[in-house]
């Protein structure tokens, strides 16, 4: 009796097991997990350093990055776009440009401070 229960319970787990790794296939094949393996990246990228004690804060496409102090933060954005002081930034008022992201000012950095 106890041996026949252990075959079924058995027999129960493979089974649902079976039907688990059978549905999991089914969506393996058709998904294409890396779609933009074969784009190339237009964006630039452009590392902004703090150099003061406390945090500072820049505006890039509408999002605000904090910077905190003797910290540095890496932004990639296309080309063309604004980066805006925030708050903390004690040679620039809150909304002045501070650099235009170009090809040129790939990879390259700014110091805050």
């Amino acid at each position: 009796m106890i041996r026949s229960t252990y075959k079924v319970l058995f027999a129960l787990v493979l089974a649902s097991t079976a039907l688990t790794s059978a549905n999991a296939q089914l969506f393996k094949a058709p998904i294409h997990l890396h779609p933009t393996a074969g784009q190339t990246d237009d964006r630039v990228t452009l590392r902004i350093r703090n150099e003061n004690t406390s945090f500072s804060e820049v505006v890039v496409n509408g999002k605000t990055y904090e910077v905190r102090g003797h910290q540095a933060v890496v932004i990639k954005a296309p080309a063309g776009t604004v980066v805006y002081a925030g708050y903390g930034i004690t040679r620039h008022k809150k909304g002045s440009v501070l650099t235009q992201m170009d090809v040129a000012s790939d990879g390259k950095t700014i110091t805050l401070g």
